[in-house]
């Protein structure tokens, strides 16, 4: 299906609520096999078509969280189309109808179309200037938006996040502990997960061990700057965290291509050994 995205779409909720909603996504991404380590939420329309045009995602799927039910042919006719996606999946998270296995509303292939060339290019020149262009604010920082005539959305670090993102790489870098088990310490003590997450999962350790954004740069689409935002860790300490997990992958694969010894290959001594037993 191509590079996907999953969107919480829950307008004008409380937190408690959406938590709800969440879990419940959560589970219907579980019945499709895709990963729910995280969603990204979003509160207006808007902020999916810009999600949608920074990181040229092919499949959406949106949890509706919203409380009014629009007329599906018509949304989808209107408001669906301007994703730009080439397959679209939406399920009404407040639909106690299951039907079999998930609440799908309504699904489209959709043939993909030129995006809007001015929209690219706007996203683009805050990019070139500095600005935050992520519609969801990461874990580790704050958004502050500088009004100056022109929208311009920067980050500074929240002390208490972004203390847990220097032990996150800390953890794994120096004191060599899997993603896994630092999941497992950081519920152990209590430390709050990103928003729309339950709890800290191996996934999101490796989503954050991965983003650049946490050594200052910051990114859109295929392009990477530097020295955009203040580092939560030193460049250096980002880079080994990268080759660890390089190193990690390559060797998995490895493991995965080493066929397994069958019978037939099997020397006379090892099936003597075998039947011995």
């Amino acid at each position: 299906m191509g590079k996907s995205i999953s969107i919480l779409y829950a307008p004008n909720q409380v937190p408690e609520t959406v938590g709800q909603l969440a879990l419940r996504f959560r589970r219907v991404l579980k019945l499709l096999e895709a990963d729910p380590g995280e969603l990204v939420c979003c509160s207006e329309v808007e902020d999916i078509s810009r999600t949608m045009a920074i990181g040229g995602f092919e499949t959406l799927i949106i949890g509706w969280g919203a409380t009014e039910k629009p007329d599906w042919s018509s949304w989808f006719g209107n408001i669906g189309c301007s994703f730009n996606a080439r397959h679209l999946l939406v399920f009404d998270l407040h639909d106690s109808d299951w039907g079999h296995g998930f609440p799908i509303k309504h699904s489209r292939k959709k043939q993909r179309g030129p995006a809007s060339c001015k929209e690219h290019d706007d996203i683009f020149d805050l990019f070139v200037s500095g600005a935050f262009t992520g519609p969801q604010t990461p874990y580790g920082y704050r958004r502050i938006e500088n009004n100056n005539g022109v929208a311009h959305t920067t980050l500074i670090p929240d002390p208490e996040e972004a203390a847990v993102i220097r032990s996150i790489f800390d953890l794994y870098v120096n004191c060599h502990h899997s993603r896994p088990v630092i999941a497992t310490l950081l519920n152990a003590q209590g430390m709050m997960p990103p928003r729309n997450n339950a709890k800290w999962t191996p996934f999101k350790v490796d989503a954050l061990l991965a983003d650049p954004i946490y050594s200052g740069a910051s990114r859109y689409k295929g392009y990477l700057r530097q020295d955009t935002f203040e580092p939560l860790i030193d460049p250096a300490l980002f880079h080994a965290a990268q080759a660890m997990m390089i190193a990690e992958k390559r060797g998995r694969t490895r493991l995965m291509n080493i066929p397994f010894p069958s019978k037939a290959n099997k020397s006379p001594d090892a099936e003597a050994s075998l039947n011995a037993k």
